[in-house]
């Protein structure tokens, strides 16, 4: 079982990151840093000379690139333009049906023999699809195809309307590797934002309760060791 730095922080430290080939759910409401995460998962796996794949259903292609460079401080015109990645924005498609966006997928994951994939999001999905059969049958293909049949570490992002509510859609029985849920509180007056790590398969999580804060540069994580078991404000 061989595995791969995510480049986040948190994930890194306590488990090395990542079983490579394995599906990762990353769930969480909006504004808790769902695609900033994402996105530094596949930068950092460029520098690590895996290429990849984001598809997104809910941003213009130019919007993105725009603002995920300077949310990160990367050039993302520039990994594109080497071949290093390839963001499908779904919404340029021009429709076709659940076929075409899947074909879509495949054959960027395979024109640019893709290590990593970024679903962004499963609501996004579930939108543009309508029929839940079809959507199905897009997951199972992913994570059979892409996942297990070609080795590319996936994550799939879903929206979670609020801390007490459970994983929605059914998604978790396609993405069973790793599921992770990204909560934001307000304590007295300030942001407090938390990467609780649900299912782990294949590494050990001696921290499943992360804090962390999104800054220009990305992403921080404050060391495990620090934050015990009060919930502070940062």
């Amino acid at each position: 079982m061989s595995i791969t730095p995510s480049g986040i922080y948190a994930i890194d430290e306590i488990a090395g990151g990542f079983v490579k080939g394995s599906s990762i759910l990353l769930a969480g409401a909006p504004g808790t840093g769902k695609t900033v995460l994402s996105a530094k998962f596949l930068i950092y796996g460029i520098r690590l000379g895996e290429p990849g794949v984001y598809v997104t259903f809910t941003e213009p292609k130019a919007f993105f690139i725009e603002n995920l460079s300077k949310h990160l401080g990367v050039d993302l015109k520039k990994f594109e333009g080497k071949g290093k990645l390839k963001i499908l924005d779904v919404t340029a498609l021009g429709g076709g049906g659940a076929s075409a966006l899947l074909d879509a997928i495949l054959d960027s994951v395979e024109s640019l023999g893709a290590r990593r994939l970024v679903i962004d999001s499963f609501s996004g999905l579930t939108n543009a699809v309508k029929d839940p059969l079809e959507v199905r049958e897009i997951i199972h293909t992913i994570i059979g195809r892409i996942v297990r049949g070609m080795g590319c570490t996936t994550i799939i992002t879903v929206e979670r309307a609020g801390i007490e509510s459970g994983v929605d859609y059914g998604i978790e029985e396609f993405v069973s590797d790793n599921v992770i849920v990204l909560q934001k509180r307000i304590i007295k007056g300030r942001v407090l934002r938390e990467m609780e790590i649900l299912k782990s398969r294949g590494i050990r999580v001696a921290y499943p309760l992360i804090p962390f804060t999104l800054v220009e540069s990305g992403v921080h994580h404050l060391p495990p060791s620090t934050y015990g078991d009060e919930r502070r404000p940062m």
